[in-house]
């Protein structure tokens, strides 16, 4: 479980910038750096991981890029909306 752990996170991580997935192109350094603190992305990538696998377990999955909402409020739509 924690080898899927482990690559999730790696791919959400190292695989392009998550900051600039959020936002546009005319967003400023300073908001940049703002949201990478607000979204713990300075921590050390020990700490990340380990908030990673404790949020995960819990069935938090963090903020949608794109919706800017909650990913589980997300999920817990879509199985509103699931056809019978």
């Amino acid at each position: 479980m924690l080898v899927v752990a482990f690559v999730s996170f790696s791919l959400f991580n190292f695989v392009g910038d998550p900051i600039n997935n959020m936002v546009g192109e005319e967003t400023s350094d300073q908001d940049r750096a703002e949201l990478r603190e607000t979204l713990g992305l300075t921590d050390p990538i020990p700490v990340q991981f380990f908030r990673f696998v404790l949020n995960a377990s819990k069935g938090q999955f963090g903020i949608s890029y794109q919706l800017k909402r909650p990913v589980s409020e997300l999920t817990k739509l879509k199985e509103v909306n699931k056809p019978v």
